[in-house]
């Protein structure tokens, strides 16, 4: 019968998960995350593990109780070896012709073959199966192609039926985010962006690109992030498929948790809901002032959106004013003209002129003063005379 085996090294993990069963726990709780049910062995040796596996009773994994009693679990060789031997020859992986020829010489459970000599063995019934015994009892090495995950990620979910609505579209698409939370913690990497592709009928697809603030490996913003558009955009054509697509990563941003310190939650919160925001109404709705090399104050900075600033990707680098200088917290949009106004003896005059390379050449003299109680920005222009509120310091 076909059997899918997967083995997972956890002697290296008990402390960190406080024992085998809340460990087991654990690897049980994230299978049926994913919609999975399984069989659990523990044992020293692979063989050994996938042997009291498959004999584990029930259709799915034994409950904690069982695993803590002995049923299914071995933690030394001896301890193996004691469950092996009551186990019949019919749980052995060989061949029907094997298992006939030994059933008629007599041997009924593991113990009887144990017991016979290594050399007659090796001589009726072949070397190999002599060595997958000893593999099995530990007297041997068994050696084994590590599973390495590969660099992108790409996961299929085929329909049932055709789905115009969004909401059934859920269930697949949080298993389709979990698994990449699985993926994302094998390699130890964040996400930055994904893209969730819709296959309808005739070969035509819809695809939906969320990028994060921050790289994470949170399976629940991931969802968020794409249901959100989901909501937003709707299916043009009803559904046959999903398929989850990832190959935008960077190092985890997973901070530390601290008791007293609840700035890193708040973050991670900020983070969230602006990628909400972006999801429910579009990426040009959530932006941050990015400062730009040019001291024409109109153009010193420009909107830009806040994923790009954060992940570094702009190609302007932030940079503030000029040293010793002031700007105003509120900057027109265009210059307001003004009457000329009277300037204290002590006024500070700045003056700006730029732009010579382009068409937006300016020669202006900026200076501070107070207009019905509030602080004002405010300039003449050189080459007209004429003066302009500028902007208000708060």
């Amino acid at each position: 019968v076909p059997r899918a085996l997967l083995w997972v090294e956890i002697g290296n993990s008990l402390r960190l998960f406080g024992g085998q069963v809340p460990l087991c726990d654990a690897m049980r709780a994230e299978w049926s995350e994913l919609g999975h049910s399984a069989r659990l062995g523990v044992a020293p040796t692979r063989a050994g593990a996938a042997l009291l596996a498959c004999t584990a009773p029930g259709a799915a994994s034994p409950p904690a109780s069982a695993m803590a009693t002995g049923t299914g679990t071995a933690t030394d060789l001896q301890a193996l070896r004691a469950q092996l031997d009551v186990l019949p020859l019919r749980v052995l992986h060989w061949p029907g012709a094997v298992l006939h020829a030994l059933h008629g010489v007599g041997l009924r459970r593991l113990r009887d073959l144990f017991a016979v000599p290594r050399e007659a063995f090796s001589q009726r019934f072949g070397s190999a199966y002599r060595l997958a015994l000893d593999r099995l009892l530990g007297d041997a090495a068994e050696p084994f192609e590590a599973i390495v995950p590969p660099q992108t990620f790409r996961r299929r979910f085929e329909l049932g039926s055709e789905v115009e609505d969004t909401e059934r579209l859920q269930f697949p698409l949080k298993r389709l985010c979990t698994e990449l939370q699985a993926y994302l913690r094998a390699r130890d990497r964040g996400l930055r962006s994904v893209t969730l592709a819709v296959l309808h009928a005739g070969a035509r697809q819809t695809r939906l690109h969320a990028q994060f603030v921050d790289p994470h490996r949170d399976a629940r913003r991931i969802f968020d992030a794409l249901y959100e558009r989901l909501g937003r955009d709707g299916l043009p054509l009803p559904a046959r498929e999903l398929v989850l697509i990832a190959e935008d990563f960077a190092a985890a941003h997973v901070p530390q948790t601290d008791l007293f310190d609840t700035r890193t939650g708040q973050a991670q919160a900020w983070g969230a809901a602006l990628e909400r925001i972006r999801g429910r109404l579009g990426e040009s709705r959530a932006w941050t002032l990015q400062m730009i090399e040019d001291h024409r104050p109109e153009r010193g900075s420009a909107a830009c959106l806040h994923t790009d600033t954060v992940a570094g990707r702009v190609q302007a680098a932030p940079r503030p004013a000029p040293s010793g200088l002031h700007r105003p917290t509120l900057l027109l949009r265009a210059p307001w003209p003004m009457p000329a106004p009277e300037l204290p003896p002590d006024a500070g005059v700045e003056r700006i002129e730029s732009g010579w390379w382009d068409a937006h050449d300016i020669r202006r003299d900026y200076v501070a003063i107070d207009i019905n109680g509030a602080r004002a920005w405010v300039f003449r222009d050189l080459s007209s005379g004429q003066w302009f509120l500028h902007g208000w310091f708060s």
